[in-house]
């Protein structure tokens, strides 16, 4: 599994409020705000949409359920809701959010990094002796070397632990 792969497959696994936010913060810094997502409330549609009218045009061409959890705004600008990553009217793009995880670290999405770790060890050393001699090197490299398992070039730390095979 690439690392890509593993951090798609945790975003997917991920309560879907902390996704929201977190992709919220990515639509805000990449400019993209027609893609932003909002909490399906009372209160939010007001804020987002002023008019019943509005709301009855946007809804009527969209697709509206009260009892989902989010609310967006599809191409035709017509409101439409979901729950689930999996929803095909969520907007939410998970490979275009894993790439923006990678390289601008995850911030408060705790991406457990001992994980991270583990599955990249996995993925470069499948041997059961390589893996635990990369493991240590990978400890002791972290202490003075930090690595940064999610923005740095898995194919780089790689090279670097296999650099210090023999020390």
């Amino acid at each position: 599994m690439t690392k890509k792969q593993f951090v798609a497959n945790y975003i997917n696994s991920s309560d879907m409020e902390d996704v929201v936010t977190l992709w919220k913060q990515y639509v805000n810094e990449s400019n993209r705000e027609d893609d932003d997502v909002w909490e399906n409330s009372d209160d939010m549609l007001d804020e987002i949409i002023p008019s019943t009218h509005e709301f009855a045009r946007s809804s009527t061409y969209g697709h509206y359920n009260y009892s989902d959890s989010f609310f967006a705004f599809n191409g035709y600008g017509n409101i439409v809701t979901f729950s689930r990553l999996d929803d095909d009217r969520c907007p939410i793009d998970v490979d275009a959010l894993a790439d923006y995880l990678i390289e601008n670290g995850d911030s408060d999405f705790e991406i457990d990094s001992q994980t991270l770790e583990e599955n990249f060890l996995d993925e470069y050393f499948p041997n059961e002796d390589d893996y635990n001699k990369a493991m240590e090197i990978a400890d002791n490299l972290s202490v003075s070397e930090p690595i940064d398992f999610l923005m740095d070039e898995w194919d780089d730390i790689a090279e670097t632990i296999k650099s210090h095979w023999d020390d």
